[in-house]
């Protein structure tokens, strides 16, 4: 829920690959109060596909969307090595963040998420 008390979760897509089609199959179907309001994706045609079903904004990188996005939460569906980087931009700005696993490739970065999530 975002800081109004609206119904309505707003969330970014972050990574907008493959998996992403099965999240927003899961959502679509299963999740009416969730709204992808943002889209990020180096690939810009990845992140406008999602984008033409959504009717989210499209951003190239994360630090972006983080700036000028719309959104309570991020769904983050990187390469597994980046999902430490993502998810510690994504708490310091005070997002709800989905991570899934592999939380990521070592155990410290796990240990480095999870103190920052603690901190979030």
């Amino acid at each position: 829920m975002n800081d109004r008390g609206s119904s309505v979760l707003k969330m970014a897509f972050v990574g907008c690959g493959a998996i992403a089609r099965f999240h927003l199959h899961g959502i679509q179907q299963q999740a009416p109060r969730v709204q992808i309001t943002a889209v990020v994706d180096p690939d810009r045609s990845c992140a406008e596909r999602i984008a033409a079903e959504t009717g989210a904004r499209v951003f190239n990188c994360l630090e972006e969307a983080l700036l000028r996005g719309n959104f309570d939460a991020v769904d983050i569906m990187l390469p597994h090595d980046l999902h430490e980087s993502a998810a510690v931009a994504a708490f310091a700005a005070a997002k709800h963040v989905l991570l899934e696993k592999p939380m990521a490739t070592t155990l410290d970065a796990c240990d480095r998420i999870l103190t920052v999530a603690r901190g979030a």
